[in-house]
């Protein structure tokens, strides 16, 4: 809806999008194999870089299938997972991050749902950094 865009743009105004990408199982909040890999090296991006006065939003996206209020809450079990994956890996030193999540939904595909290959890159939590609010 209008207002989900309008939501997602105004969390994401003035953020930076990191590179890491977390793909999901379908239906399911868990993590596949590449994006296990993937929380260590952002761990250790974390750790070698000052993220003082700014925060981490972790934006949880889904596909298509399904409806639209059960995808928004899938989304956000995806971002809650991988937030806690990355405070599992940081140990002691998650108290010095500032995490947000949040979930979106099916809005802004990456891929097109009409195909298994487009639903499985919409499946994903990005990671995004801007100023604390």
């Amino acid at each position: 809806s209008p207002a989900d865009i309008r939501e997602m743009v105004s969390e994401l105004n003035g953020a930076v999008r990191l590179s890491s990408t977390f793909r999901f199982k379908p239906s399911a909040a868990e993590l596949d194999a590449q994006a296990r890999g993937d929380i260590p090296r952002l761990v250790a991006y974390l750790r070698n870089n000052d993220f003082s006065g700014r925060e981490l939003l972790i934006a949880g996206f889904s596909d298509a299938a399904g409806g639209a209020t059960q995808n928004a809450a899938l989304s956000r079990r995806r971002a809650q997972q991988v937030l806690e994956e990355i405070q599992t890996a940081l140990g002691n030193e998650a108290g010095n991050y500032s995490f947000v999540v949040k979930g979106f939904g099916e809005v802004s595909p990456q891929g097109c749902n009409d195909s298994l290959s487009g639903r499985s890159v919409n499946r994903r939590v990005e990671v995004w950094v801007r100023e604390s609010t």
